[in-house]
């Protein structure tokens, strides 16, 4: 009986130490495939600058310069009547308010 139980014993620690052998050897098979796999960027899309707040505005605040940034945004998805430069929302003629 107590070499049937040593011999099960042996055979269990054989089959882990051939489980985490066969473990080691997959994962380290699949990490070097992923570091080989490159990366492919996709080209920049075209931008447009526009105007928009560069600080949070309050119903009713006059909007001035200092309100205001420019940044550049996707050419196809650009909201209608967006400003692209800042002179044209601050040009000295109108007074403009927020509203929202």
């Amino acid at each position: 009986m107590r070499s049937r139980t040593f011999v099960m014993i042996l055979l269990a620690v054989a089959f882990g130490a051939l489980a985490i052998f066969a473990g080691q050897k997959y994962l380290d098979r699949e990490a070097s495939r992923f570091r080989s796999v490159q990366v492919v960027q996709k080209p920049a899309a075209p931008t447009q600058t526009i105007v928009v707040a560069a600080l949070p505005l309050r119903f009713a605040n006059e909007v001035t310069r200092q309100h205001l940034r420019e940044i550049a945004w996707p050419e196809d998805a650009v909201p209608k009547g967006a400003f692209s430069k800042i002179e044209e929302v601050v040009d000295g003629r109108t007074r403009r308010v927020a509203l929202a």
